[in-house]
């Protein structure tokens, strides 16, 4: 929308707002966990990321989104490792990544 991610955080923290964070798009987990983790080192409130499962692409006129649950799982370890509290998914994303992903990072 125009706005950098430390400049919207910046504004929207006086609104009391509980959480801050970044979803969707056409990032990759692992992109978004180095567009993180600058801003969890000095954040105020827990950060939040729910990347898509992969980049957008069409395939016969239908977006299709083609991360596997393992790899999507590996990119949100290197978020949780950037500093981001609250974990999730948002395009693309099924049960299976979600599972994956709590696999990976929180019972290995």
């Amino acid at each position: 929308m125009g706005h950098g991610l430390e400049e919207s955080y910046h504004k929207l923290l006086p609104l009391d707002i509980s959480c801050f964070g970044h979803n969707c798009g056409e990032i990759t987990p692992e992109d978004l966990a180095v567009l993180m983790e600058p801003l969890a080192k000095t954040a105020k409130i827990p950060l939040c990321a729910c990347p898509n499962a992969g980049l957008p692409r069409m395939v016969q006129g239908k977006t299709f989104y083609d991360m596997t649950p393992e790899a999507f799982a590996v990119g949100m370890e290197a978020v949780y490792h950037s500093g981001v509290q609250l974990l999730g998914g948002c395009c693309g994303t099924r049960p299976e990544h979600i599972r994956a992903m709590v696999k990976r990072i929180f019972l290995l």
